[in-house]
């Protein structure tokens, strides 16, 4: 979870010299733990912010929330309470536990791994929704206009011009599901802005703001190919189910999808069943039944 810690000054200014940060996230998304030397360590407004030479701890960044976990060496332990990104250079901003730390101390680190996991299920369901989004509303140019990830839930806003209706939201997620059920495998990889646009044109939904340079491709096989550097699973099977659990209209043009994925939706699931359940006991019917049921009743009223 984000502290929302600003980079104090002096901590901005030591930064200046550091080279780039290796991102074992992106080599490996399934890596929990690593060892690491300290580049720079600065005590600032009661917390310690550390810079390693590479790390697994993913910072906060295109709608996915920033690794937490532990960093310790061998007289040294800190908290890991926020991750962030300062051109390149990743920022591990912790509370010291026990001892103290320094520059060239070999330290080992370790994710909150059950967080993180849902993290890249939550992100992978998203990239699965908006293309099934595109082939139910039938819309090439769909973009994303805002975009966040929770525990619990995730969502979307697309630029849409009407409300999407109950059976297309069915249709979503039944589509969703499918392409979760047949395992496809997920891929990503670096290349340049370039490359990617001469590949993969208008699926990428290119905009003004999209950065030049290098950029990083997902793709969730024969479904959808996305710029994204957040963590995702290997395939389309762990994401299972998807749930769509509504959707919203934000402001004229945009409407928000929320969603989402794995155990949490599971979760919702059996909400809703219960609740089902319940309702049926209350009236002393069965539950397929229920629908026709509660029409008759507000037909009655």
């Amino acid at each position: 979870m984000s502290t929302d810690v600003s980079i104090p000054y002096i901590v901005m200014n030591r930064l200046s010299d550091l080279r780039k940060t290796r991102q074992l996230f992106h080599e490996d998304p399934y890596m929990r733990s690593f060892e690491s030397k300290v580049l720079e360590a600065v005590e600032a407004n009661g917390n310690v912010f550390v810079v390693l030479e590479e790390t697994c701890f993913h910072p906060q960044g295109g709608g996915q929330p920033a690794d937490t976990g532990h960093i310790e060496g061998e007289n040294s332990k800190l908290e890991v309470l926020d991750t962030q990104s300062i051109g390149g250079v990743i920022i591990h901003i912790s509370r010291m536990k026990l001892g103290e730390i320094r520059v060239d101390d070999l330290l080992r680190g370790e994710i909150s791994w059950d967080t993180r996991y849902t993290y890249m299920k939550q992100h992978t369901a998203s990239h699965i929704v908006f293309s099934a989004v595109q082939r139910i509303l039938k819309i090439d140019d769909l973009q994303y206009m805002g975009f966040e990830l929770g525990k619990e839930k995730a969502r979307m806003d697309i630029n849409y011009g009407k409300p999407i209706s109950p059976e297309e939201l069915r249709g979503i997620e039944t589509f969703s599901n499918t392409i979760c059920l047949e395992s496809r495998p997920v891929k990503s990889w670096q290349t340049t802005r370039e490359e990617a646009e001469g590949t993969y044109g208008d699926r990428l939904g290119l905009t003004d703001v999209t950065p030049a340079g290098k950029v990083r491709v997902v793709e969730v096989q024969d479904w959808d190919t996305s710029l994204c550097s957040g963590t995702h699973v290997g395939s389309t099977s762990e994401c299972t189910p998807i749930r769509i659990l509504g959707r919203f209209r934000l402001q004229k043009g945009v409407e928000r999808l929320e969603f989402t994925s794995g155990k949490a939706a599971f979760q919702y699931i059996e909400r809703d069943l219960e609740t089902l359940n319940q309702l049926g006991r209350l009236l002393s019917i069965p539950v397929e039944k229920l629908s026709e049921r509660v029409k008759r009743l507000v037909e009655d009223t």
